[in-house]
């Protein structure tokens, strides 16, 4: 039977001395965010599913055809292998217009001229580029020329789309607005895709599942939610650990379902996601008084011991993580079932626009 989806294994060691070994597999329809800290090796991950770079052991399988492997000595080259990729730097052909930069995978496999037209004309519809299809790289704006690197990867309809860093660089309102078409396009796209990032609330708002890559080994895959109470090192733990909530913002306030946040800002206003770091979370036994804008009374519904702090989840009305010392836990008899006051200051909580799709 053959296997649908993307199954990989890579295997590189680089000239410069680093080394990476790293299974990555998603299923089609699948989001799968590799994340890591600079340096991790997610920029060779592409290089090799793309076909930039053999690997040197291993194999890379998408939907039972074999693109790389180091044992049977296959390799396709890159422009036969039907992968969609939206490059971290954007690489548009500057001699190009943005018509002509869509259209160069499409032309590159021999695709009618009609054909070409049709497919072309769709996705800068689309992706709101009409009006600049005649336009050089330089003569467009940084987001704009992200959109036209979007369009360019997936106008050939590929079986696999990998997305490295798409919305890195740009600004708040441009990366809504960017990572709306992205999300958009995944919602009925029916292959699996890669998305590459360093961002956790890009990873969390786009991807199905986490993978984390640290010094070239992949460390943790799954869920955000899982990763969240078992994370095996320090940097997993501050990634995965991030709370984020979306709701909707109006004069300082997020709803998030039955639940209100005060946020810094009392001019945004919309679809908005709401991230905080579980140390930025208090616990009390009593109602708080002071600074907090933030409180609420919840239960507390899992508790996870982490080396020199306790990662704990709570219930209703809007659940969060927290992390606290032992001592803490101690010192306010904390448990499971216990019932507890959060609060949380406003200025700890990091507010950007989303949309409607995420």
């Amino acid at each position: 039977m053959t296997r649908s989806g993307l199954q990989a294994r890579i295997a590189i060691q680089r000239s410069d001395g680093f080394a990476l070994d790293a299974e990555v597999a998603i299923e089609n329809g699948s989001t799968v965010a590799l994340i890591g800290p600079n340096g991790a090796g997610k920029s060779t991950v592409v290089a090799a599913l793309s076909g930039l770079m053999r690997i040197d052991s291993g194999a890379i399988e998408l939907n039972g055809v074999v693109f790389d492997d180091s044992d049977g000595g296959v390799f396709v080259e890159p422009k036969d292998r039907r992968i969609g990729v939206m490059f971290q730097d954007g690489i548009l052909f500057p001699h190009l217009s943005v018509r002509d930069n869509v259209a160069f995978g499409l032309r590159s496999r021999g695709v009618g001229r009609d054909e070409i037209k049709m497919a072309v004309d769709n996705w800068l519809d689309r992706l709101e580029l009409r009006s600049l299809a005649d336009r050089k790289p330089g003569e467009i704006s940084g987001g704009e020329a992200r959109r036209v690197s979007l369009a360019r990867a997936i106008v050939t309809e590929p079986d696999l789309l990998v997305l490295d860093e798409p919305l890195e660089s740009l600004d708040i309102s441009t990366r809504s607005h960017v990572r709306r078409l992205i999300a958009s396009y995944l919602a009925e796209y029916d292959g699996p895709t890669l998305l590459i990032t360093h961002d956790p609330a890009e990873a969390m708002l786009l991807g199905d599942d986490l993978l984390v890559l640290e010094n070239g080994a992949i460390t943790h895959s799954g869920p955000p939610h899982i990763i969240r109470m078992n994370p095996k090192t320090p940097y997993a733990a501050d990634i995965a650990g991030l709370n984020l909530a979306v709701g909707d913002a109006f004069d300082g306030v997020v709803t998030i379902g039955s639940h209100r946040l005060m946020i810094p800002d009392n001019a945004q206003t919309g679809r908005v996601a709401v991230t905080f770091h579980p140390r930025a979370v208090a616990l009390h036994v009593l109602q708080p008084e002071g600074s907090p804008r933030n409180t609420w009374a919840t239960e507390i519904a899992s508790m996870e011991a982490l080396g020199s702090a306790v990662r704990i989840e709570t219930g209703a009305p809007m659940p969060i993580t927290a992390e606290v010392t032992p001592d803490a836990v101690a010192s306010l008899g904390l448990g499971v079932g216990s019932l507890v006051w959060v609060s949380i200051k406003a200025t700890e909580l990091g507010v950007q626009p989303v949309s409607n799709d995420e």
